[in-house]
């Protein structure tokens, strides 16, 4: 029970993070037609509903399966799956499910996560 409340605060992290100026200024959002554009490494830092900052890394495959791990103390493995439905960006593991939203500013390429109910969101960057 202890991941899932880590898992959970390091998604609300992300959805504070993905307000930061810096990247915001340029974005834009993009459509996505096929999970492939989505293959390779992703890297973040999560924000956990007690304080802590821990950093995640997320490796996507070319069909949507994915692994995520947070790093340090707060260390965890959450392995699950992306789809394309109705347009939209779907994410579903064993402790979560919800959209993401695919945002590229010319340099940068980030995915958005946020949890079906509202509260817990996350940000990756491409790094790879």
């Amino acid at each position: 029970m202890k991941r899932n409340g880590l898992f959970f605060a390091i998604l609300a992290f992300f959805i504070i993070f993905s307000f930061s100026p810096a990247f915001a200024a340029n974005e834009i959002q993009k459509n996505v037609g096929d999970l492939k554009i989505f293959e390779g490494t992703w890297h973040g830092e999560a924000y956990l509903l007690d304080g802590q900052n821990v950093p995640v890394i997320i490796y996507i495959k070319s069909d949507g399966s994915y692994k995520a791990y947070g790093q340090g103390a707060g260390s965890f493995m959450v392995a699950g799956q992306l789809t394309l439905a109705d347009g939209k960006i779907l994410f579903s593991s064993s402790r979560s499910q919800g959209t993401i939203t695919f945002h590229a500013n010319g340099k940068t390429e980030m995915l958005k996560f946020w949890s079906e109910s509202g509260r817990l969101g996350g940000e990756y960057e491409r790094i790879k």
